[in-house]
């Protein structure tokens, strides 16, 4: 199609954009991120981004549309440059239960029925497709216990079956201090401690991969993302932000005041606490880049447990939508070349003084990375 006939197309397809989409089969939470009078012109880049463009004719004389089936003739030679195909990424995205597995599935192109299916050596895989704006994504997910050992087996696996170029922890966590509930945070760091103790004088801290946290502060910092919350999301827009967290288990359950008070005592920086041993699984000895993104559901010491399930699968799709929006952003460029850097990677020692928060001390942090 030409320029002129493009712009002929969209002045013209009118309310048979609705019967165009429909035919087409582009899903719903699709078609809601389609611009308000910019439909037709956002179905035609729908198909060019799949290399369908030449469904369009036939889909137009399907619907009745014969005067504009026209108008997709194969324009003359040199007139169109062919459109370039978006990149082909694959991601693997752990959750813990099914509220953050089925905000995660809801961004994929696939119904739930329609998901593949690949076990490795136990862990169970439901394989879809993310379809973005910048970048295509064959996605893997799986839900398991909260545990380091379990995250950590499940993460070795699925690199060796399916060489991730990121590794996604999706999930719910409760707040410490500057969130509210529904708010996303991306962990740039993760304490590394038995809960259920208090801190010695020096914690170990595990880095996230630093591609996909530059990628993170982007989008938090864009702050479109909330766009991507399926279904549309509250009112008021949730934040996000790329903060410490802490992995804690039941003794917050069973002693929410105090120990929400150890942890802003011992990690004064860290804005959220939960899942246990899974972030270390997630970020710990592992070459592939990985990410935690976690929806606030309670601020502990504060709300009273969370019983809601509803509020549990709010956080859930907040956390959903943030991190597509990164894995779409991040895969929209080349693979970047690992930087060497001497050192132990991936992880560096935080000095604990006296309550009045932390310090970082030497350290040796490997970018784009994880450790050996």
């Amino acid at each position: 199609m030409t320029p002129q006939q493009r712009l002929e197309l969209y002045r013209r397809l009118g309310d048979s954009r609705h019967e165009l989409a429909d035919y087409l089969a582009i899903p719903a939470w699709q078609r809601q991120r389609f611009i308000q009078g910019n439909e037709a012109r956002m179905i035609v880049e729908w198909l060019e981004q799949r290399t369908k463009l030449a469904e369009l004719g036939p889909a137009l004389l399907a619907i009745g549309r014969d005067d504009l089936a026209e108008l997709t003739r194969a324009a003359p030679a040199g007139r169109e440059m062919p459109a370039r195909p978006l990149p082909e990424r694959t991601a693997v995205v752990l959750t813990t239960y099914d509220a953050e597995t089925l905000a995660v599935t809801g961004h994929l192109q696939e119904e739930l029925d329609q998901l593949a299916r690949r076990e490795e050596r136990g862990t169970l895989f439901e394989i879809g497709t993310f379809a973005g704006e910048r970048s295509n994504w064959k996605v893997a997910i799986a839900e398991i216990s909260a545990g380091g050992v379990t995250a950590n087996a499940a993460i070795g696996r699925a690199s060796a079956a399916f060489q991730p170029d990121a590794v996604l922890l999706v999930g719910v966590a409760g707040g410490l201090q500057d969130l509210a509930p529904g708010d996303v945070v991306a962990a740039d760091a993760i304490y590394d401690h038995d809960a259920g103790e208090e801190y010695p004088p020096e914690v170990k801290m595990h880095a996230p991969g630093h591609r996909l946290q530059q990628h993170a502060r982007l989008v938090a910092r864009h702050g479109r993302w909330q766009r991507q919350i399926r279904p549309p999301g509250p009112a008021t827009p949730p934040r996000a932000v790329i903060r410490p967290v802490v992995p804690i288990g039941n003794v917050v359950g069973e002693d929410r005041s105090a120990a929400a008070a150890r942890l802003r005592r011992c990690c004064s920086d860290a804005v959220a606490a939960g899942f246990e041993g899974l972030l270390h699984g997630a970020y710990l000895g592992r070459r592939t880049e990985a990410l935690a993104v976690l929806g606030i559901s309670e601020m502990l010491g504060v709300d009273e447990p969370v019983g809601d399930e509803h509020r549990r699968s709010a956080a859930a799709r907040h956390a959903a939508a943030f991190a597509f929006t990164v894995l779409d952003s991040a895969g929209s460029e080349p693979d970047a070349q690992p930087a060497a850097v001497s050192g132990t990677p991936g992880r560096y020692t935080v000095n604990i003084t006296g309550g009045q928060g932390v310090r970082i001390g030497d350290h040796n942090v490997q970018t784009n990375h994880f450790g050996q």
